[in-house]
């Protein structure tokens, strides 16, 4: 390395320290002025004074800005409020320019302990004009929003259990059956429910083996009024087994070796009684079909059903 190698780094190195001072200088000189003013009297005495350091100190930590102690210099002025809400507070801040407020952010703190987090959010939200909701950064979680992240609308719970007539459709029976229920209900608002059900048919024919139709389903039940009595129409999806009636008079067992299983559906329309008890009463009309054809005639058995049912 020759004589003049050094100096000729160093220079550069000089230069480049340089160019950085003067770009930071450049951009510290460019920085919004901000005036923050004391927060107005409220109902949550001895924390105004803490709130007006926190918003300051927020304001310092954000890039772009910086501190004025003179409200005639500032380009913004930032006015904090903090009021008493039960045991909770809520933290405003108006960004102002001269008497004009073009922007107001706010934000619940559950408790004295989240002003702080809530502070920094706010000044962000209002510099930058976002909601303070939607840009929280790590550590900066208030126990307000985790509360509200766990709060749930309470569904009511019933057990579900009836009976009624059923008939063949594409089952070779010419006599109604017995349709038997067990579900859960789930109340998921006044107009919605969602339940989990078991459905079996039975059916019988002179000197044939009788036939079935089995039905596991999820459904829905949408209620047209909200009232104390209310009509609702009903849904399902699931999967069903079902078996076509068969001359078998050998058999001392009603079976059927006619069978098929598959997906199905249910429709169907309904009235329920006394909702606003805990135990009701309802009546059901369904059309259950499963997709699929039967392994010896190639039928696609449904079933149609009159229930009386009773919710617990």
């Amino acid at each position: 390395m020759s004589r003049f190698a050094f100096p000729k780094y160093a220079s550069r190195a000089v230069l480049a320290v340089a160019v950085v001072v003067g770009l930071f200088s450049t951009t510290s000189a460019f920085a919004a002025s901000v005036f923050v003013q004391p927060p107005v009297d409220s109902d949550a005495t001895g924390l105004q004074a803490s709130l007006h350091e926190l918003i300051k100190a927020a304001v310092s930590d954000e890039s772009g800005y910086s501190l004025t102690s003179s409200a005639k210099e500032a380009d913004l002025t930032l006015k904090p409020r903090l009021l008493k809400l039960g045991s909770s507070f809520i933290v405003s801040v108006d960004k102002m320019k001269g008497e004009r407020v073009v922007f107001t952010s706010k934000m619940k703190a559950a408790t004295a302990d989240d002003i702080d987090a809530v502070s920094a959010r706010v000044v962000r939200a209002a510099l930058r004009e976002t909601k303070a909701t939607e840009d929280a950064q790590v550590g900066e979680i208030t126990q307000d929003e985790v509360s509200k992240t766990n709060l749930r609308i309470q569904t009511t719970r019933q057990w579900k259990l009836g009976f009624g007539p059923a008939y063949g459709d594409q089952m070779n029976v010419d006599k109604s059956g017995i349709m038997f229920t067990l579900g859960f209900v789930w109340g998921i608002d006044p107009n919605f429910d969602l339940d989990l059900a078991f459905r079996t048919s039975t059916f019988e024919k002179s000197g044939e083996s009788g036939a079935y139709f089995v039905e596991y389903m999820i459904g829905t039940n949408y209620y047209l009024t909200r009232g104390r009595n209310a009509p609702f129409l009903t849904a399902g999806f699931g999967r069903s087994s079902a078996s076509v009636s068969t001359p078998n008079s050998a058999s001392f067992v009603n079976l059927s070796d006619d069978t098929l299983g598959g997906w199905s559906v249910r429709v169907g329309a309904g009235y329920k009684f006394f909702r606003t008890s805990t135990v009701n009463l309802g009546v059901e009309l369904n059309y259950s079909k499963v997709f699929g054809e039967s392994t010896r005639s190639k039928q696609a058995p449904g079933v149609t059903s009159l229930g009386i049912a009773l919710y617990y």
